[in-house]
């Protein structure tokens, strides 16, 4: 019999086999061979050459027709792993995989109750018990065990009844219980039976007088003879082995000369359970019914399989004869079935009580007795968890349901949780015919509609998951909460506050995956697993609802709303920008001036020929600048406006998202623009232009217009004169006056023009100051490297009085500051050089009757004859 014992080790890693097992553990099967691998559990040397010789000898079984002539042996890759690796192999097995596994009949039945599809191929007879079934016994130090209970070696047999009275002497300092896997069926799983139905929980204190404390402990070893060693030497009070190991010290014993085993043996007792169980099976998932019955019938054949004594001495591990599990084999007996049955049985999770008080509302208290009492009895026909309230049991209530008249026939039930969980009322209205039909209807609508309480799995540890046991498809999001229980019977417990976690996958039929929420616990490994102890008083209760169903009408209406909504939107913005009215006022004149200056730059990608210069550190650090200060777009796409209008999800960072696909070349928000140190100084300074004009996020100051450029406007003319007449002319046209641009032509000799000129123009110095501007103008390019400048120099068409930076400005003078490395590309030192200047201005004032700006540029583009 192999060990029932192990640990989680590692995690398992599904490529090609769901585990990565080192080399010598793998043999490369032979060509024409199936995909199959045999899967062995890491227990002892003995164990593992059993495995090896079983695989062995299954590949000569397998024979594979090659080109229709020869006949060659099949070869599985052989894959040592842990007892939770082997679960999950079997219960994430890739479509094209198949596996072979000599499997404990736990690890068995947990693959089963999480979905694995396996096929029990044969069990085998074991050496220690003569029998294809086996008992476990709890181990435990014989002097310390005599001291607690009174006992003495005449006394006879010790029993579970002495066991229990042995823990209870040691409820001060609880027992200290070791284990090898929480996969074992005997050294974990049978024990922690026995414990619950004993109310033995893992804590470090008592915390009612009717519970029992121990501590529970993994054991870091794969050998069941260390947990009988560790207990001999009272490094532990308890520990739980299987027959073979019992076998081991037994024959130690009577053994010549005395062995080591021979005087742990005299220092611990064996204490019966009385639960059978099956041996461990030979199963099969994924493979072809010819291949299983060349395995089957190579098993009825040589029931040895492999196993041969060599001059009178034979194997020492407990594979004695494999026999077929299916079929009339007399070998396989009816108590090994029954075992396998009533582990099922035992191992699956039984839904724990709900208890229900049934209430009436109080305005229609007399009215409702009547009702009351069928809600009662519906409790009891539903079949679900739900119990009824038994004030002389029950210390808690988990769920209340009170009941409102409606109208005759019809009744409205709302069903409550703990107060714990907050607002959490269903209610549902209920019709019926008569007295007996009422209790029909709430015990189906209990099945159906009602939320349910489950509690995470605790042999999980990768994930929280429940199993699943509800035939109706659960809603995604659920209620967790941690419980620690003082009276399971009477259903007394403590409370933390409940959290909220997610079902990934709600239509998988064998569990419940739950999202990893903080709040779950963790253990110290590195690989983040959680830390569920299935012995503990401490249990994760989860309220799981079903999911709401919609006619496909109520479904089909919002998305028809939303598509008629964006379609009017749609159409509202076409509409606006086709009747758009003229500008009014100089600001608003102003600033269409400068998009049609401009707007050229919407359309126009930047090509590396076109930079004259730039400088990436600066372009850079301006870019940072924007991204830290964020955007409203931003937090759109961020979802931060994304909600739900009653049953319509409004998702407009879907259609931020869409909008950027639409349009790759323009940056829609501030994530968008890049670096010229991950994206090149071409890629982000097109960026940066594009995102800054399609956001209008560019400076109004565009320089000074000049008569040099065939088309342009005024000489030396700021845009505000242009916009004052461009104001004028439209009124002039609406009176019938004129009928061009150039019928109106306003002068600074109006002073009250000249002023408003003046203030508006501060103004647009100061947004130049701190937001970058995009202008084009003539340089004359003087002391490049010195540091070189871009100059540009005329004289006004009408002062400006600026008072309070200088005094009347009649001339201008631009200069582009430059710095000390800089190199123009084909452009030395020379006269009437046409670029674009894309910079912040660095200061501006009045000197001698001459406004002087100082640019600082981010590049120098050269000018394209479409842009003048």
């Amino acid at each position: 019999m192999s060990i029932k014992t192990g640990r989680w080790i590692v995690p398992l890693v599904l490529a090609s086999a769901c585990a990565r097992p080192s080399a010598r553990e793998v043999e490369r099967p032979l060509p024409g061979s199936e995909n199959i691998s045999f899967l062995s559990i890491s227990v002892d040397e003995e164990t593992a050459k059993a495995d090896k010789r079983l695989r062995r000898f299954l590949e000569r079984q397998v024979q594979k027709a090659s080109d229709g002539r020869a006949l060659q042996v099949a070869a599985f890759p052989q894959q040592t792993m842990p007892y939770e690796a082997v679960i999950r192999a079997f219960v994430e097995r890739p479509s094209d995989r198949a596996y072979l596994a000599r499997i404990t009949p736990y690890a068995y039945v947990a693959a089963e109750m999480l979905g694995a599809k396996l096929d029990i191929l044969a069990t085998y007879k074991s050496v220690a018990t003569a029998q294809t079934t086996y008992r476990s016994y709890f181990v435990v130090p014989k002097n310390q065990f005599y001291t607690q209970t009174g006992r003495n070696d005449a006394s006879g047999e010790a029993t579970l009844e002495d066991l229990q009275r042995y823990l209870a002497a040691l409820k001060q300092k609880p027992a200290k219980f070791i284990y090898h896997d929480r996969f074992s069926t005997s050294s974990y799983f049978l024990p922690s039976l026995y414990f619950k139905a004993h109310r033995v929980f893992a804590m470090s204190q008592a915390i009612t007088q009717d519970l029992l404390p121990i501590q529970v402990e993994r054991f870091p070893s794969t050998s069941s003879t260390e947990l009988v060693s560790q207990v001999a030497n009272e490094q532990a009070d308890l520990a739980a082995v299987w027959d073979g190991t019992k076998k081991k010290f037994d024959d130690a014993i009577h053994a010549e000369p005395a062995s080591a085993k021979a005087k742990v043996s005299a220092k611990v007792l064996f204490i019966p359970i009385p639960t059978t169980l099956p041996n461990d099976f030979l199963v099969a998932s994924g493979i072809e019914p010819e291949t299983k019955r060349q395995i089957v019938e190579g098993i009825r054949a040589t029931p040895s399989a492999g196993r041969a004594c060599k001059d009178g001495a034979c194997p020492t591990d407990d594979f004695e004869e494999w026999y077929a599990w299916e079929g009339h084999d007399a070998e396989v007996t009816d108590a090994a079935r029954e075992a396998l049955a009533r582990l099922r049985q035992d191992a699956r999770q039984r839904p724990m009580p709900v208890v229900v008080k049934v209430v009436g509302a109080t305005r229609d208290a007399e009215a409702l007795k009547e009702y009351i009492g069928a809600a009662k009895e519906a409790v009891r026909l539903s079949g679900t968890e739900f119990v009824l309230e038994d004030k002389d049991l029950h210390k808690r209530v988990d769920m209340t349901w009170t009941l409102e008249l409606i109208h005759d026939g019809a009744l409205r039930l709302t069903s409550t949780l703990d107060p714990q969980f907050g607002p959490s009322a269903d209610s549902f209205p209920i019709s019926f015919a008569d007295r007996n039909d009422l209790p029909k209807r709430i015990a189906d609508l209990a099945r159906s509609r009602l939320r349910r309480v489950r509690y995470v799995w605790p042999y999980e540890e990768k994930y929280p998951a429940v199993l699943r046991d509800l035939d109706f498809t659960p809603a995604h999001d659920v209620l967790v909460q941690r419980i620690s229980w003082m009276d399971p019977d009477r259903n007394e417990y403590e409370e933390d506050t409940p959290f909220h976690a997610r079902i990934e996958n709600n239509t998988d039929f064998s569990k419940l995956r739950l999202s990893d929420e903080i709040k779950f616990p963790r253990g110290t490994d590195v690989d983040g697993s959680f830390n569920f102890e299935p012995m503990s008083n401490v249990a994760y209760r989860v309220i799981i609802a079903p999911e709401p169903h919609a006619g496909w009408i109520w479904v089909a209406l919002p998305y028809c709303f939303i598509g008629l909504f964006v379609a009017a939107l749609v159409g509202f913005i076409v509409d606006v920008r086709r009747h758009q009215p003229a500008p009014r006022g100089l600001q608003q004149t102003y600033q269409q001036m400068i998009e049609d200056y401009h707007r050229p730059w919407r359309t126009q990608e930047i090509e590396e020929g076109q930079i004259l210069w730039s400088d990436a550190r600066y372009t850079d650090e301006f870019v940072k600048e924007i991204k830290t200060a964020g955007s409203f777009l931003d937090v759109v796409r961020a979802g931060g406006f994304d909600f739900n209008f009653g049953p319509i999800p409004l998702r407009f960072s879907i259609l931020m998202k869409l909008a950027s696909q639409l349009a790759t070349r323009r940056p829609r928000a501030v994530s968008e623009l890049t670096e010229s140190s991950t994206a090149g100084c071409v890629a982000a300074l097109d960026s940066l232009i594009q995102f800054l004009v399609c956001r209008r996020r560019l400076s109004p100051f565009v320089g000074f217009p000049e008569s040099s450029v065939p088309g342009s406007r005024t000489p030396a003319w700021p845009v505000e004169w242009e916009a004052l007449n461009d104001i004028a002319s439209r009124h002039f046209r609406q009176l019938g006056i004129g009928q061009k641009r150039a019928d109106a032509s306003l002068t600074a000799e109006d002073g009250v023009l000249s002023g408003v000129v003046a203030s508006h123009f501060r103004g647009v110095m100061k947004r130049g100051t701190h937001d970058a501007s995009l202008f084009r103008q003539t340089w004359n390019v003087r002391e490049q490297g010195a540091p070189g400048r871009l100059v540009s120099e005329s004289v006004l068409r009408s002062a400006i009085p600026l008072v309070g930076e200088g005094g009347l400005a009649s001339r201008v003078r631009v200069e582009v500051i430059l710095p000390p490395d800089a190199v123009l590309t084909g452009a030395a030192d020379q006269t009437g050089l046409q670029a674009w200047v894309f910079g912040k201005i660095l200061t501006w004032s009045v000197e001698q009757e001459t406004l002087l700006l100082r640019v600082r540029p981010f590049a120098i583009l050269r000018n394209y004859a479409h842009q003048q």
